[in-house]
């Protein structure tokens, strides 16, 4: 698994100016202790690992499902990410976050060359080496304890915008299908494209601080191909990414 990437500048700003919503929301007028500690309470960090499985709604995947026996599938990347939330007005919060992961298929063309019959051989990687987004979450739902304040499940829903870097690598042996010919190569194709996204979360408090979390974040985009892809029509970004991690509220 690689290193995950710094954090963009973007989700910088982001806290700057959810911070200063917050803070001028604060009730007193003249500068306090409370109203001054006010915005960090507001602030949330989560860290959490999963997996993103691929649509595969485009040329290249659906040539990889029809040609090999390890198709889109199989290249789903395991990710890990973090998400900083700052809530911005009740139920409502402002969320950044930045993920990486990568996945390696072995695979066998599915047609044998003319000239033998012994397997032919290749393996595929797809790398979402850099992926950032940044939108808003609401909190739908909680249930407590009765009779007590005490939260047991939150439920959260969330949307917005965000960009990936992807690396697509297939090296090995292949067949010509037209002439039955098996031939070795290395094809790559890298770029960066947008996308847009639908979340929704469980959390389950342990404690005032921290919270488990289970996620499951719906995404639509898509970005060019390029090097030895570069005939190919844009290639699907979209999927579904589910997740487990847990999230922090250092100042609640």
């Amino acid at each position: 698994m690689k290193q995950l990437h710094r954090i963009p500048a973007m989700i910088s700003g982001l806290l700057l100016l959810s911070a200063g919503i917050a803070e001028a929301q604060s009730a007193p007028v003249t500068p306090s202790a409370t109203s001054t500690a006010a915005w960090p309470s507001r602030l949330g960090v989560s860290v959490r690992g999963g997996e993103f499985r691929l649509a595969g709604n485009s040329e290249a995947f659906r040539l990889f499902d029809q040609a090999l026996t390890a198709g889109t599938a199989q290249l789903a990347p395991r990710v890990a990410g973090a998400e900083i939330q700052v809530r911005v007005w009740r139920s409502l919060s402002a969320v950044a976050g930045a993920e990486t992961g990568n996945r390696t298929a072995a695979s066998f063309s599915r047609v044998a060359p003319a000239t033998s019959s012994t397997p032919v051989a290749q393996r595929t990687s797809f790398d979402l080496s850099s992926v950032q987004y940044a939108g808003v979450q609401w909190q739908a739902w909680q249930w407590q304890s009765s009779g007590r304040s005490v939260e047991r499940l939150r439920v959260v829903l969330g949307g917005g915008l965000g960009q990936a870097r992807y690396a697509l690598r297939q090296w090995g042996n292949f067949v010509d299908v037209t002439r039955q010919v098996e031939f070795s190569d290395d094809l790559e194709s890298n770029g960066r494209g947008t996308f847009r996204y639908l979340s929704a979360k469980v959390e389950v408090p342990v404690s005032r601080q921290i919270a488990m979390q289970g996620d499951v974040r719906h995404h639509a985009g898509r970005a060019s191909m390029n090097g030895d892809f570069r005939t190919f029509d844009r290639l699907d970004l979209g999927g579904t990414r589910l997740g487990l991690g847990v999230v922090v509220t250092p100042f609640r």
